[in-house]
């Protein structure tokens, strides 16, 4: 089950997501160090703040960390931060692609195999996959299996670049459904890679 574009954290409170690297480093008694990357990407986490939220919305994301395990199951996550918006066009092709006149798929590091949401489409809301060697400036090719219909750019359609994560925590504290008023609620994901 798939974070939902409608359950997005609070603008006014800073929403953050962060980048880490697992390295080791081995201090030698004559001062000198050797460093080890453990890791052959780096993992984001992702920081969203809840404050002032609908009831029905907070008690959504409730059901769904139930639903999740707690930390135990992944799913996927719409990164608020990396989303292009106002010149996206979805093109029925066969392959079907994306297009972005202003050319920020290559500058956001979208790769193949990779899933994107889009959002604020009229008819095709949702994940889909980028095919092999499917990302060139201004076009995603997707996976043959997806499908798309025509849609020009409008100021309202968005397509987000999307991660697997889990919850970083086991525990959905009570305080998520009614934040006390001028403190926000941290409900933090960690990308599973």
């Amino acid at each position: 089950m798939a974070w939902t574009t409608s359950w997005q954290p609070q603008i006014i409170t800073p929403y953050t997501f962060d980048r880490t690297w697992n390295t080791t480093t081995s201090r030698f008694e004559s001062g000198k160090e050797q460093r080890r990357q453990k890791w052959s990407a780096s993992k984001s986490g992702f920081n969203l703040y809840f404050n002032a939220q609908a009831a029905a919305t907070l008690l959504a994301i409730r059901n769904h960390f139930d639903s999740m395990k707690g930390s135990y199951t992944t799913f996927t996550f719409p990164n608020y931060a990396e989303q292009i918006t106002d010149t996206i066009a979805l093109v029925n092709s066969n392959p079907d692609t994306i297009t972005d006149s202003g050319s920020g798929f290559s500058d956001m590091g979208f790769v193949a195999g990779q899933t994107v949401t889009v959002d604020g489409s009229t008819s095709d809301d949702g994940e889909y996959t980028i095919d092999t060697g499917g990302v060139v400036a201004g076009t995603l090719t997707l996976i043959g299996t997806d499908s798309l219909s025509n849609e020009s750019a409008t100021s309202g359609l968005k397509v987000y670049r999307t991660y697997t994560v889990r919850y970083d925590a086991d525990t959905f504290m009570s305080e998520y459904l009614t934040p006390t008023i001028g403190r926000s609620s941290l409900i933090r994901l960690i990308q599973v890679i």
